[in-house]
């Protein structure tokens, strides 16, 4: 996805678990638990990065090589952009 990525949908509720959030969408009536790294991907899900500067961000909070993520960070920006968790899915 080479654009900006959320901001989340009006209709989700969020609530952070220690490293965790859980996502509650309230017109479909469906929780989604999000593990510490998805958390993370949420919370840089604001509208003002793309998926390759997610990427890197993350990359470079875990002090590991973007590469390396680049795979999981796909899967959960791809299982929340089907949920429709964003404002506006790609």
């Amino acid at each position: 996805m080479s654009h900006p990525i959320g901001p989340p949908a009006a209709h989700v509720v969020e609530e952070e678990l220690g490293d965790d959030i859980v996502l509650y969408d309230t017109e479909r009536k469906q929780f989604y638990e999000l593990n510490p790294t998805a958390s993370d991907v949420w919370r840089l899900a604001t509208g003002e990065f793309t998926e390759a500067e997610i990427v890197d961000l993350l990359g470079a909070a875990y002090e590991t090589d973007p590469e390396d993520l680049r795979s999981q960070v796909s899967d959960v920006l791809e299982m929340m952009c089907d949920a429709c968790l964003f404002a506006e899915s790609p």
